[in-house]
């Protein structure tokens, strides 16, 4: 396998597994009210309903943000060392145009279109909310860190991690890349180390200006960068000696012991990187050993590409459900699982949106973009490198 291929195919089914992690998950948070299992002490609560029972690996579903962040530092370390110019500003600008158009055009949907309509511009409080969505800075505000559309949390991290991107280039340039990993290691572990203390103590997590900082996340993302690093090398990791499900199975055992709990997400990017890791040293990088048919892997690659805006749009979609039945049929009481399957008919829905969105929105920001970069380099507006080879 050459190691300048310019698309590793492999990514996409990635991100349509992510994608269709994070959706079951919010489908079984509309359905159920809650997110998780609840806590019983120390460990989780094993006396909910057959229902809740029925819904529980749904509720397994974030660990797809956490295969996102990890596919985010892959492709952009991989992208930005592939650059010939490495020059920091453009890589900036290609991000913007990347991410903030479309976003910009749902945060405004689901601020002030009919039937979301989250903000009422008549008090400090709604002006603030919509200003910290508009900076991307949401996550550290407890008020307004899961208003509007509850899934921007995580566009406003990865935009963050973006700006903390040449920090770790500079410590792996000075320190190596093992070394990096263990600083942006220490730093994500040890925080997350103190909010399960704080646990325990208090009864709650740590504060939101901490726990919603994108240091909580810098280790999760900075995985994808190693590993990409790895892979431009030709490097072969000492992951790829673990077996296949070692951190998949370790964090489902943290996952229902409060105290270790917050270490399940570093745990399921630990996963997804040796994953990664893996299918970069099989024979290719086409899924060639992914155990479904070739009727599966094209729309799951399909749902991959077009990951950023169903992401972007599904969650108050799915919202929508809950609340047309109460609407529409006030008497009657619907169980969980039957809300959940209605979430999952919203699916299709939420699929022809964000197909439209995708074609109308995401790609014709991508390919401004790429005119505006092109049209800069021409001019010589952005410059000389600004950042030099990483050891």
């Amino acid at each position: 396998m050459a190691r300048n291929d310019s698309h590793l195919r492999f990514l996409d089914y990635l991100r349509g597994i992510a994608i269709g992690l994070v959706v079951l998950y919010h489908c079984f948070g509309v359905s159920s009210g809650v997110d998780q299992l609840r806590w019983n002490g120390w460990s989780r609560n094993f006396d909910e309903p057959l229902g809740f029972w029925l819904l529980l690996p749904a509720s397994l579903g974030w660990a797809g943000v956490a295969i996102f962040f990890v596919v985010s530092g892959f492709c952009i370390h991989l992208s930005f060392e592939r650059s010939r110019q490495k020059s920091i500003s453009e890589f900036y600008l290609r991000r913007f145009f990347r991410i903030y158009p479309p976003y910009l055009v749902a945060l405004f949907v689901f601020s002030f279109v009919y039937p979301w309509h989250a903000i009422y511009l008549d008090s400090f409080s709604s002006y603030a909310q919509f200003g910290t969505h508009l900076l991307l800075i949401q996550n550290v505000d407890p008020r307004s860190v899961f208003g509007i559309n509850p899934s921007f949390w995580s566009i406003a991290m990865e935009f963050q991690l973006y700006l903390l991107y040449p920090a770790l280039l500079f410590i792996a340039g000075k320190f190596g890349w093992k070394a990096a990993l263990w600083i942006t290691g220490i730093i994500e572990i040890g925080l997350r180390a103190g909010s399960g203390l704080w646990g325990i103590a208090y009864d709650g997590p740590l504060p939101a200006w901490l726990t919603g900082t994108p240091l909580f996340y810098w280790f999760s993302w900075s995985l994808g960068a190693y590993v990409a690093e790895a892979f431009l090398k030709e490097q072969k990791l000492s992951a790829t000696k673990l077996p296949i499900f070692f951190w998949s199975a370790l964090m489902l055992c943290f996952y229902f012991i409060k105290p270790l709990s917050a270490f399940c997400f570093p745990l399921a990017a630990l996963a997804t990187a040796q994953l990664i890791t893996w299918l970069i040293y099989s024979k290719d990088c086409r899924f060639p050993d992914f155990p479904l048919s070739r009727f599966v892997r094209h729309p799951l690659r399909v749902v991959g590409v077009m990951s950023f805006s169903i992401y972007l749009i599904h969650q108050p979609i799915l919202g929508l459900v809950p609340r047309a039945l109460e609407k529409g049929l006030p008497s009657v009481h619907f169980q969980p699982v039957a809300i959940y399957i209605l979430c999952l008919g919203a699916c299709v829905l939420i699929a022809l949106a964000s197909w439209c969105f995708y074609t109308l929105l995401e790609l014709p920001s991508i390919q401004a973009g790429k005119w505006l970069i092109q049209r800069a380099r021409m001019a010589g507006a952005l410059g000389s490198p600004t950042i030099g080879p990483t050891a």
